[in-house]
């Protein structure tokens, strides 16, 4: 369900993509109307996991930290498959779960993709 760079990703306990306008500067005009300067629509896509083992999580947040861009491959609620865009990551957190065995348990794994 999820790929950075061509290589699968854990799939994510949540995916939640949401759209934002950039540069949508807004005023009105000299007839009353709103006039809006819209460059472009991106999408946010927010992932969590509820659990990773550490070999997961050093793949998942590897792959996120390697280069400031990467393509990622989503679903996507606007084309009802999946997507590649450009993104970056600019959230990641997790939390750790337990040691097993010398081995990091995280938990709580959230990271926040932003597309170019």
């Amino acid at each position: 369900m999820l790929w950075i760079d061509g290589v699968k990703m854990p799939s994510p306990s949540e995916l939640n993509v949401s759209l934002e306008e950039r540069g949508d500067d807004s005023e009105y005009n000299m007839l009353g109307e709103r006039v809006v300067d819209r460059l472009a629509v991106k999408r946010v896509i927010e992932l969590s996991w509820a659990m990773l083992s550490a070999e997961e999580m050093a793949l998942l947040f590897g792959a996120a930290a390697d280069a400031v861009f990467f393509t990622a491959k989503f679903p996507d609620p606007i084309t009802g498959g999946q997507t590649e865009a450009v993104c970056r990551a600019v959230a990641r957190s997790a939390r750790l779960f337990r040691m097993e065995g010398g081995a990091a348990r995280w938990m709580d794994v959230s990271m926040k993709w932003e597309e170019r």
